[in-house]
């Protein structure tokens, strides 16, 4: 196998996986979000704004996500040192490359975050208080 075909298989394992982690991101906040239903009908019936209970969402959800991603950049850069040494090209630190996936990472949670919240929002207080 040549150098090409094996920088070519390792770039679509690791696209695969950031298409993987990036499903699961979106998969667990929407979830949770969800779950949340009921807890924004009755912020709502309270008189609360939509633009309150949004921000509310999304910080609360936002935070795990910070969490991860500054214990992925710790990894990350550890990674990186040991790989300096073990593949040829690679650099210690590639801050765009770091940036890129964390600017994705957070796009992804706003996302999965706001799309729900604002499904939530929508739902009459009376019915949400009598779903369960």
């Amino acid at each position: 196998m040549t150098a090409a075909m094996l920088a070519l298989i390792a770039g679509t394992i690791g696209l695969l996986g950031l298409v993987l982690s990036a499903m699961g991101v979106y998969g667990t906040l929407s979830y949770v979000v969800v779950l949340r239903t009921r807890e924004v009908g009755i912020r709502m019936a309270l008189g609360a704004r939509k633009s309150e209970v949004l921000r509310l969402m999304l910080r609360q959800s936002g935070a795990p996500v910070l969490l991860g991603l500054i214990a992925g950049a710790l990894v990350a850069t550890g990674d990186s040192y040991i790989l300096h040494r073990v593949i040829y090209g690679i650099g210690r630190l590639d801050w765009v490359s770091f940036a890129g996936v964390g600017a994705g990472f957070v796009m992804i949670a706003l996302v999965a975050s706001v799309i729900p919240a604002r499904r939530a929002m929508g739902v009459e207080p009376a019915v949400a208080l009598r779903s369960e």
